[in-house]
């Protein structure tokens, strides 16, 4: 049976998932009466957020935005899916991300990453899950948490169906569009899971700045 988890509860993966170094991470959302498109990525930094990580640099985030074919590296930050298109991953090839799905219509994960901590940069010490919101309808106000429902994130070991920790989004974050989910963390050699679930309404430019990721 999966362990829900609360806000601000930490797990031990090295001590209740022994020898295992490879997760999927699942997002999953219900969609209201706009169609609004939360886009999950993985910055992997160089502390945890509380005591300010930043990015080691721009090649160490897997997110849909790195999709310029110009960029330096586009060809180690990206991969081929097999159904057509292409993944994202970090460069040193720890996270990788599946896709994006636009309107959270269906049952299950909407958005999935993997991880694999044996692959992780030893310059990297967390891995913070971000969500931004977005939406293209012009005559929407400005979207929110608050208009999301049933947010969760599901930690699956390996390739199993069957998750392990959820961590469900409980309050009402009516005028947040950035949430920084959970965070992946190297503590003395020890990988344990936060549940963080704090939200911001920084413009998604500055989320992303804060955490020293130039655009």
């Amino acid at each position: 049976m999966a362990v829900n988890l609360v806000k601000g509860q930490r797990i031990s993966l090295s001590k209740s998932f022994v020898g295992q170094t490879v997760y999927g991470i699942g997002l999953r959302w219900d969609v209201g009466d706009k169609n609004y498109d939360l886009d999950a990525m993985a910055l992997l930094l160089d502390n945890t957020v509380d005591q300010g990580g930043k990015v080691i640099n721009d090649d160490f985030v897997c997110a849909y935005f790195n999709n310029d074919r110009t960029r330096d590296n586009f060809d180690k930050i990206t991969f081929a899916l097999p159904e057509g298109g292409i993944g994202f991953q970090s460069i040193d090839g720890s996270v990788k991300s599946f896709g994006d799905s636009r309107d959270g219509v269906g049952d299950g994960d909407d958005e999935k990453l993997e991880l694999d901590l044996s692959k992780v940069d030893p310059r990297v010490k967390s891995i913070l899950v971000l969500v931004n919101i977005y939406t293209d309808d012009l005559s929407s106000s400005t979207p929110n948490f608050g208009q999301v429902k049933n947010a969760a994130i599901r930690l699956y070991k390996g390739k199993s169906d069957i998750p392990e920790l959820v961590f469900e989004l409980s309050e009402d974050f009516s005028t947040e569009r950035n949430l920084e989910f959970v965070e992946i963390y190297n503590h003395n050699g020890e990988w344990k899971f936060k549940a963080l679930g704090d939200g911001t309404n920084l413009s998604f430019p500055e989320e992303l700045r804060k955490f020293g990721i130039s655009c």
